[in-house]
């Protein structure tokens, strides 16, 4: 069996505002004179802030019954469904470039005008997994492709598929 943790369920941004207002909440329950109704709600902003910081997803495959799990664990509990496939293909890794254009706001005569300021660029590496029905899903990510790599080898003795890099102008097979 193999299991991979996929990522959070929540984008960072949010985990860390939550991690920040968790010892505010606390703190609101030693107020002087808080009704039950703020104790009420301050336990569910606790509950979920707590679901926001812990919930991630995986997937889980069972070679021996050709079957994948993938779920959300969340506080303890698995939620997803069981899905048999026939075999795996390949694995292959593709490099996306995502870009962010920072804008300023120039006031116009007559109406405001949005220039682009500055364009951030950034590349990310994502192994895909495709099966033999032609079905395909993303098993791991990363901004270091020679880590990423070295995780992709470790899946891959239980796996037993092709690596494959696609993400320059040729494709190179790793394993």
């Amino acid at each position: 069996m193999l299991k991979i943790r996929t990522g959070f369920w929540v984008p960072f941004a949010f985990r860390f505002a939550a991690i920040l207002f968790v010892p505010l909440i606390v703190l609101s329950f030693f107020r002087p004179y808080a009704s039950l109704a703020s104790h009420g709600v301050s336990l569910v902003l606790l509950f979920l802030a707590v679901i926001a910081i812990t919930t991630q997803e995986f997937v889980l495959f069972d070679m021996s019954a050709k079957t994948y799990f993938e779920y959300r664990w969340m506080l303890g509990f698995k939620k997803g469904e069981v899905t048999h496939f026939h075999g795996i293909e390949k694995m292959f890794i593709n490099r996306i470039i995502m870009v962010k254009e920072n804008y300023k706001y120039a006031p116009g005569a007559l109406s405001p005008i949005m220039s682009p300021n500055t364009e951030a660029r950034s590349t990310i590496y994502k192994c895909f997994l495709k099966f033999d029905n032609g079905e395909k899903m993303v098993i791991d990510s990363g901004e270091d492709k020679d880590k990423l790599i070295a995780r992709l080898r470790i899946y891959n003795r239980i796996l037993k598929t092709t690596i494959l890099d696609t993400s320059g102008y040729e494709t190179i097979l790793i394993e």
